[in-house]
């Protein structure tokens, strides 16, 4: 995954956020709290999609998962996601004769993942509901769902299929 161009997409898409959460740390908290939200329904779809059997369908879920997970990141304002080693998906299939175009068995691994992002999702609620005796860095475990895809899914053209999703949905731009 090209993290430089994803935080590019997220920094305009999701721009009204990022504005607000400068302005106040209650308005940081709706936006962490409506982008966890996010992140556990984007992967709730890709296990949807799994189970469709629609390889395609899943690649525009983690490409959806990914700008939540950059988003998240950069309202906490850390890299998390800048430091994982996406592995080179084409070349693993490569060499282990995997056809890419099939799903993988992996809607055990996808199940686990919306997990995570739920336990995600409740510290972050946790976070708001106890705030501001509870720390910010008591907010962990959104990017986990990332490292657990990694090598399983095909990260390379995430920024592509955001930029085609988006266009799509905002012909004329964004707000």
């Amino acid at each position: 995954m090209d993290y430089n161009k994803v935080l590019s997409i997220v920094e305009k898409t999701g721009k009204v956020g990022f504005d607000e959460a400068e302005l106040s740390d209650e308005l940081k908290i709706k936006w962490l709290t409506i982008w966890s939200m996010g992140l556990a329904g984007e992967i709730a779809e890709m296990y949807v999609e799994c189970d469709q059997v629609n390889y395609d369908g899943m690649l525009d879920e983690l490409a959806d998962v990914c700008w939540y997970t950059v988003a998240i990141d950069k309202l906490l304002g850390r890299e998390l996601v800048k430091k994982i080693e996406f592995i080179d998906y084409q070349e693993v299939c490569r060499r282990v004769h995997l056809k890419i175009e099939h799903p993988r068995p992996i809607k055990p691994l996808i199940l686990g993942c919306m997990l995570i992002a739920l336990r995600y999702t409740e510290t972050a609620k946790k976070y708001a509901e106890h705030y501001p005796r509870r720390s910010i860095e008591s907010v962990i475990g959104y990017h986990e769902p990332l490292v657990n895809l990694n090598g399983v899914l095909d990260f390379d053209n995430v920024a592509d299929r955001l930029s085609t999703k988006l266009q799509k949905r905002y012909p004329n731009g964004f707000i």
